[in-house]
This record gives structure tokens, sequence and C-alpha cells, in this order.
């Protein structure tokens, strides 16, 4: 490559995308994106191209820089067992010219600067530090060449190295994709005003044909039976371009098979195919770490790089698990991924009656499905090593046999129930990868220590009852871990290998790399406490849903009582109240106590008989004529209970008389008012603010001889409220103790007395299972 060229601008210009359009409409067919790359890497050195090219014969003579053409039919020693042979013509450029005296001629010495086959040859003799030589007549004696008017090889070959070229079509594909101009399918491409529409019925019709076969269609078949567009107006190659890009961008299909113009299926059936194998279904995944889980990451990427560094495998090998058979599947590696390329159908070859079975590719999962015929004819069992191996682009699979026969157990797969079944025995001749082989009563006791625990305890039982080691320590291969641990839980091996790696209770072998010990002393010690836990959460839920059910219980027994319409205990209290204040409303204004029990409208409480009197903030203060007025009425008062009631002993009237004078009721009539009232309305001793509200005024207080003389009313009426409050009391007593009864049966049971309710009998057989 000479300096010109590597000074190159390897973006594409707005020039040479026009280039590519008018190309791409001129010639009506779609160009594949190496073709593009190249049409702009022409582009790119047409410059290089325009010095003509002379004829070479051994009668001319020629210039240093001359470009020359020469046909060559030889084989070149490339090393001491390796020739390669060339034939065809090439464009030489002169770069010496030397004198021979033995040959009479000048020797040319010639360099090949473009980017064909010939390149390793001319690459092979620069490292021997040779050139090309062909003989030449002197400038004197010979005359010049003649121009070569031929077909120029250059058009033909690569216009610039491959690095280079490549380069050029990743920054073409990014422009094209950014412009909108054109459009792709595969590594094909089109300017969009060449594309042929189809209609939505069409694409229908394809997905019902696909439905009924249940198998790949090719893209040819497409165009001659159910989409039918006319060939004279369209190229071949724009038409089957115009299906598959139609499909391509349809949810409903993929392109199995790139080659040919393209095979497709439906996504469906892909799907379904996902579904109904137990190699798909979700994987566990680990959540709580005792250590850090970048550092756990880090430390299971580096056992993985020790354990193959240190374990060697052949590529092709693969070894087949229990999950894997059921689901007719193989691991695949990177090496056959590259193989395979972008497609998602194969052809797999019985490397042994050379039978074909279909598979399907899944790429992301490393998986082909599809050898479930192949398995069962073969009687492959789990820790079969199977060999995948290409030959002219095909793979051949073959079953890695073995002179010793092995009696091995058979298995199925129920799909109900997503266990796996033990058959009988059977004997085959096969390698087996020790790890992952299974023998007789493996599956059952598998399935019996792994009932009802949590995947790390599975694995520390694991480690106990398949341990390879009955001295000490138990002693287990990751690998047989992971089998075992995969028939029960799907697991990936990262996985597996941080529940070795982040638990104390493994710990790894320094000797023997891939194997783990189990600290049994540690164990215990966690399983007890896991249980103690699983216990305690046990409890709680059980408690939650006791809880839950007496909340319900609860709701039910109101809407009962609604629906039988019970009295209420606030009715009843109401009904009460308003029976009392139906029957003092005869005696209002006579009386203080009647006046301050009347005057609150529903009280929840009777009003407290004996207050002090507070006066209103507006009331007006009294003249000295006002006093003395009210003295003469109370004075006439007085003279008239006191003849009404002559039975009154004279002590009365001495107390009366100093309630005059200090305007206070007699004691021994205020203790038995106070006596005679109920609990409820007795007045109380804490002191009232002297600030009174807008709604309701505090009466005046009258005088002993007018209490006196309303005793006998006051006390029918006391009487008849005593009455009431009473029922009152007895209605909420008897509804609290039926409550009390019925939420007793529901809800928890005495201390004393345990086992008793519902809610006591289970919180106890929960306590035992906990002792």
């Amino acid at each position: 490559m000479t300096m010109k060229k590597m000074s190159i601008d390897l973006n594409v210009s707005k020039s040479e995308f026009k280039l590519l359009k008018d190309k791409l409409i001129e010639i009506g067919a779609p160009l594949h994106i190496e073709q593009l790359a190249s049409l702009v890497g022409l582009e790119k050195t047409k410059d290089q191209r325009n010095q003509k090219i002379k004829v070479y014969d051994s009668k001319y003579s020629y210039d240093i820089n001359d470009l020359i053409y020469h046909d060559i039919d030889r084989k070149y020693r490339l090393s001491k067992n390796k020739y390669l042979e060339f034939k065809g013509g090439v464009v030489l450029r002169v770069v010496k010219k030397q004198f021979s005296p033995a040959l009479g001629k000048v020797l040319l010495g010639l360099d090949y600067e473009g980017e064909g086959e010939f390149k390793k040859i001319i690459n092979f003799l620069k490292k021997k530090k040779t050139l090309i030589e062909l003989e030449a007549e002197k400038d004197e004696i010979g005359e010049k060449a003649p121009f070569y008017e031929g077909k120029d090889p250059r058009e033909e070959e690569p216009p610039l190295a491959h690095k280079y070229l490549d380069k050029i079509r990743e920054n073409l594909e990014k422009q094209l994709d950014k412009s909108g101009d054109f459009l792709t399918w595969g590594d094909y491409w089109i300017h969009k005003k060449q594309l042929i529409k189809i209609k939505d019925k069409e694409i229908v019709s394809i997905i019902r044909e696909l439905e009924k076969r249940e198998e790949s269609i090719k893209t040819g078949e497409i165009k001659e039976k159910i989409i039918k567009i006319d060939n004279s107006k369209y190229p071949e190659e724009l038409i089957l371009f115009s299906i598959n890009y139609h499909l391509s961008i349809h949810q409903s299909f993929v392109c199995v098979d790139y080659d040919d113009w393209g095979k497709w299926n439906l996504k469906e059936f892909f799907d379904k195919l996902k579904k109904a194998e137990p190699i798909f279904t979700k994987a566990y995944k680990l959540k709580k770490f005792e250590i850090k889980e970048k550092e756990l990451v880090k430390s299971v990427k580096d056992f993985i790089k020790e354990y193959k560094r240190e374990k060697k495998t052949n590529q092709n090998m693969t070894t087949v698990t229990l999950r894997e058979l059921a689901s007719g599947a193989l691991k695949i590696h990177k090496k056959q991924l590259n193989i395979i390329g972008n497609k998602r159908e194969i052809d797999i070859i019985d490397g042994e009656s050379s039978d074909k079975y279909k598979v399907f590719v899944f790429p992301y999962e490393k998986y082909l499905i599809g050898l479930k015929k192949y398995y069962k004819s073969k009687n492959i069992v789990p820790g079969t090593i199977i060999n995948l191996e290409e030959e002219n682009g095909e793979l051949i699979i073959t079953a890695a046999k073995s002179k010793r026969p092995s009696k091995i157990p058979l298995f199925d797969f129920d799909i109900k129930t997503s266990t796996f079944i033990e058959k009988n025995a059977t004997t085959v001749y096969y390698e087996f990868f020790n790890h992952f082989k299974l023998d007789t009563g493996d599956l059952e006791r598998l399935y019996a220590l792994s009932e009802g625990k949590e995947p790390l305890s599975i694995l520390r039982h694991i480690f106990i009852d398949f341990s390879e080691s009955l001295e000490g320590y138990k002693k287990l291969h990751f690998l047989k871990a992971l089998h075992l641990m995969d028939i029960l839980v799907k697991i990936e091996k990262e996985e597996l290998l941080k529940l070795l790696l982040g638990n104390r209770e493994f710990f790894r072998s320094e000797e023997e790399i891939g194997y783990f010990y189990l600290n049994e002393e540690l164990m215990r010690e966690k399983e007890v406490v896991e249980q103690q836990k699983q216990l305690e959460k046990e409890l709680k839920e059980k408690k939650k849903k006791f809880e839950k059910e007496l909340i319900k219980h609860r709701k039910e027994v109101a809407e009962e009582r609604k629906e039988q319409k019970l009295p209420h205990e606030v009715d009843v209290i109401e009904k009460q109240f308003e029976k009392i204040r139906n029957r003092l409303e005869k005696l209002v204004g006579k009386t203080n106590i009647v006046e301050d029990v009347t005057s609150r409208p529903a009280p929840k409480k009777i009003v407290k008989a004996e207050e002090k009197k507070i006066k209103s903030v507006d009331e007006k203060p009294e003249t000295t004529k006002e006093i003395n007025l009210k003295k003469e009425k109370k004075a006439e008062e007085i003279k008239l209970s006191s003849e009404k009631n002559r039975e009154v002993k004279p002590k009365t009237t001495e107390r009366i008389s100093k309630t005059e004078k200090g305007k206070k009721p007699p004691k021994t009539v205020k203790k038995k008012i106070v006596e005679k009232m109920p609990i409820e309305i007795k007045p109380s001793k804490k002191k009232k603010s002297k600030t009174i509200s807008d709604k309701h005024s505090v009466p005046k207080k009258k005088s002993a001889r007018r209490i006196l003389e309303e005793e006998l009313e006051i006390k029918e009426a006391e009487r008849e409220a005593l009455e009431a409050l009473k029922e009152v009391v007895e209605i909420k007593e008897e509804k609290k103790k039926v409550e009390t009864k019925e939420e007793a049966k529901v809800v928890y049971s005495d201390k004393k007395e345990k086992g008793t309710g519902i809610l006591g009998e289970k919180l106890s057989e929960l306590l035992k299972k906990k002792k």
C-alpha cells in the first residue's frame, strides 16, 4: 500500500452518497454492503487509476513508474511444503532498472500495489527481500511499449486493503441508516423509491400458510405461491428483497435462514418451544449474600477462569444433563455459534446413520432444540459425552463410545407435575462424565431430601447424601452439585458458585480444583437459626390470618345486628335522656336543678345541680332600689313558706336566716339534695372558669325557701331520673357481658387456660413446634 492510499479519507462524502443512489436506481436491484463499500473505495482511489497501462514484452523498453500488464501462470513456493498457484493478469509497477551483462538485457524490478490474491505472493517475496524481475531491452535499442487496451484487472480487485474497506463499510452503514433514504434486509440495500409495496391481506395469507404447515417457508416459495408479482416489471432480486423487508418489520415473523434469499417462520412457534421445554423454566436467582455482591461476582469469575485454565476441555465436546435430555436440547459453545452464524434453523447429521435432524437455534441461551428423537433412538442418558463437529459447512453429531458396558436408568419428564421420572435401566456403551451420571435410586433420594427446603438448605443436604468422601468433611465437585440442583431447581453455574463461595460452611479444596467441602457443625447451627426464622414467619402469618378473620367476624356480627334491628347503646341512652327531658319539662322554671338540666340540648351526662353562680358578662350592676325590692319580695316569700310548712324544724329556719345574710343555701338542705341526686349528676368539686358561652346562660339561683317549697316535686322527678339511668347502666353492662363472651370464643383464650379458643389452640401448637 502506497503512502497515497494510506492518506485516503475513510468517511463517506455527499458526492459518494449520490453516486450510490444513482448506481442503485440504475441497476434496479439490491446491492450487498460489500459491493457498496467497494464502489465508495473505487471512487476514492479513481485518481490512482488515471495512469495508463503498458503491454509487457521483452523487446520493449520501460521507464521507472511505468505500469505494465503481465499474464502470470505459475506456482510460487511460500514455505517448505506450501505452494501458491496463481493464474491471471496483474498490473505491476516498475520500481527498479538494472542492466545484466550475463543476459545482455535490462532487469526490471516490479512491485504490486493492488489488494487481490496476488498480494499474498508479493508480501512473501518482500519478506525474503526479493522482487519480481522481468527482462527488457535497453532504452537505446528497444522501442517504447504500446498501451494496454484490454479490461483493467484493477476494476475487479478490491480498491483498498481489507482493514480500510471494513472501516468504510462501518461508516457507510451508519450513514445509510442515518440518511433515511435507504432500506436494508440482511446485508442488502436499496433506495426507498425502489421498494415494491405488499398488501396487509397478503401478509395475513403468509401467516395462515405457516400455521397450517407448521414448518418454515422460503421467500422464493412465498413469491410463487402466495404473493404473485409480475417479473416483467421488476427484477426477481428486488421482488424477493421487498417481500423480506416487509416480513422483517412485521412482529409475527422470524428469519430462520438468510441464505438463498431467506427462509421464514412464526415467532409464536419459537415461543411455544420455550414454554414446552423444562430447560427454559425460570432460573433461581440468589438475593442475599453474606459478602458484598461485587466481591462475590468477581470471585465467581476468577474461579471459572482458573477452572478453565486448569481443566482444558475440547470445545466440540458437550455433556448432556437430565434437564437438557428431557428438552431435546444441546448446549453449544461460542465457536459452534460462530459456525452457525445468524441462522435460527439448521440441519444436524447423525455421524453413524447419516440421518438428518432439524434443530432450532436459541443463540442468547446457547441451546439447540429438536434432538428428542435422536436421544430416544440412541438411548442417551444423563452424563453422556456428545461431540458436535463441523465438516464441509455441516454439523455432525456423535455420542462418545466406550468398550465397557454400563447399566444406567432411563428417564422421562412429567409436564403436569414438572418432575422427572425414573424408568427401567438399560445397558449402554457410552463414555460418561461422572459428575453428571445418575444411578438407580438417585432421583428418588434427591426428591426426598429436598422436600420443603430452600435452595441453600438443599445444597447442604446434597453434600451430605451424595458426598464422594465419607471421612471427615463432606467433599463434592461443583459440577455434580450443579447437575443435582438443576434437576430440582433450574439454576445457572454462576448462581451455584455464588452459593458455594458466598457461604462460610462451604470452602474450596486447594489440592483438587473444582471440589468443595462442607463444614457440618456450622451447617447445623445455620439450619437451627433458619428453622427458628421459619417458625416465627409461620407464626406471624397465622396471627395475621386470625386477625383478618376476627375483623371479618365482627363485621358479620354488626351486619346481623342491623338486620335484626337490635337497639344500639347510643339509641337506648338517647331514649332515656329524652324520657327524662319530657318529664322535667313540666317543672321548667321551678328549680335551679331543673333549669340546669333542661337548658342544655341532648346531654350525654346530666348537668350537676349545685354550681356556683357565674355572672354574665353583659349583666348590668343592680341599683340599691332594685336590691331593696328583692329583699322585700324574699321576706314575703319566707313568711308564706313558714305558714305552709309548719312541720319544718326550727333549726332549718335558723339556717335559712343565715343563708339570707350570706346569700347561700343552708348546708343541710344542700346535703339532702346532693344525697338524693344520682351519682352522675352530683356537683363536682372542681372550680369552673368564670367565662360563659354565648349559647347557654346560667339562670339565677333561687332562694332556699323556694327550694324547700318545690322539694316534693323534685323528689318525684329525681326518682324517675334515677330509674331511667339505672336502666341505661344495666343495658350497658348486659351488652358488654354478651360481647366479651362472644369475643372470647373467637379471639384469644385466657392465659391460664391454654388451648381454649381458636387462636389459642393454633398459637399453642406453633409454640410446641418451636420448642
